[in-house]
């Protein structure tokens, strides 16, 4: 338990003058002991000399703060600013992705004319954590379009857009191909990678050609 000392008002008065601490710091009672010494210090007599207090002295008795604990005060909100400057820097660098730069990334990806969107749909509320677009893409003309045709469509159409996509293994079932692409250039600097995946689904009666292609993008999947 700490130890205290209980100074009269002469005793704190002189400790203040001996140790060069604020008056205005001082009680009122303090504060006139404190102006009756400093005229007798003026006037060439010596006054009482500060006291030799203990090393564990409680600071609210000698009515001031230790010059340590106003150091440690400002070393920590000098770290509290810090961190919220750090803060405010990471919000206005931080990577900007939403559905908007998703859809933007995904419209790189263009399949050869002939090709129909019949189908988009979104995952996902927060594009920090996990969100996700899909598009549904059928063969539109008359003429018939071959299940290897399609994934040859798929593979170039990615290389193309500057994704560098790789096939999936094993292959869904009910499909003739799966390939799961990232950019090899970031579209939107500081708005994060999107991964792209692209799927010939097969066994679609109602298509012309009896597939689908199936373009998946998203970001922190």
């Amino acid at each position: 338990m700490p130890i205290t000392v209980r100074l009269t008002p002469e005793q704190e008065a002189a400790y203040a003058l001996g140790y060069g601490l604020s008056r205005a710091d001082l009680k009122p009672e303090v504060q006139a002991e404190y102006d009756r010494l400093l005229a007798e210090r003026r006037a060439g007599r010596p006054g009482q000399a500060a006291p030799d207090l203990p090393e564990l002295v409680s600071t609210e008795q000698v009515g001031h703060t230790p010059r340590f604990l106003k150091a440690a005060a400002w070393i920590l909100s000098l770290f509290w600013a810090l961190i919220f400057v750090g803060f405010i820097v990471y919000l206005l660098i931080a990577p900007q992705v939403n559905f908007r730069t998703l859809r933007s990334d995904l419209a790189m990806v263009h399949l050869p004319p002939g090709y129909r969107l019949v189908a988009q749909h979104r995952a996902g509320t927060d594009c920090h954590n996990q969100c996700s677009i899909t598009q549904a893409w059928a063969w539109a003309l008359s003429s018939r379009r071959t299940k290897s045709a399609a994934c040859a469509d798929v593979l170039h159409a990615l290389t193309s857009a500057d994704f560098n996509g790789a096939s999936n293994s094993p292959i869904p079932a009910r499909a003739s191909c799966d390939y799961t692409a990232l950019p090899i250039t970031i579209s939107h600097p500081g708005q994060g990678k999107p991964m792209v995946e692209a799927i010939v689904q097969t066994g679609q009666a109602h298509t012309n050609s009896g597939f689908l292609i199936e373009l998946t993008a998203s970001y922190g999947l």
